[in-house]
């Protein structure tokens, strides 16, 4: 899934660069997809893991990834930028909950 999800990102910026709106709808709908697929992964496999809350932040990381992409398509560095320190804030944000849910699965592990 994280292969896909990597791959449908590439295809995205390919289809924007090359100003394909359907192929660009199709593959941000795909990628809404294969996200909404990782989080039920996650919730499946950890107990503390929520599905909604994987799915909003997810979603969440989409929508700034996208965003960053169009502003460096278009050049615009200092957008870029500041969009790139968002999405390294919400990364944070999502290791830190990744974190949370292992240490409560595995609390004998972690003393």
């Amino acid at each position: 899934m994280l292969t896909e999800h990597l791959t449908i990102a590439a295809e995205l910026v390919q289809a924007a660069i090359m100003g394909d709106a359907a192929a660009v709808a199709d593959a941000e709908r795909r990628w809404y997809q294969n996200a909404d697929q990782i989080a039920a992964l996650l919730a499946h496999i950890n107990p503390f893991w929520s599905e909604q809350e994987w799915r909003r932040m997810l979603h969440e990381h989409l929508a700034l990834t996208q965003q960053e992409a169009v502003v460096l398509i278009a050049h615009n560095y200092a957008a870029s930028i500041a969009l790139l320190d968002r999405i390294e804030a919400q990364a944070l944000e999502m290791a830190d909950m990744l974190t949370e849910g292992i240490l409560k699965q595995f609390p004998r592990e972690f003393r």
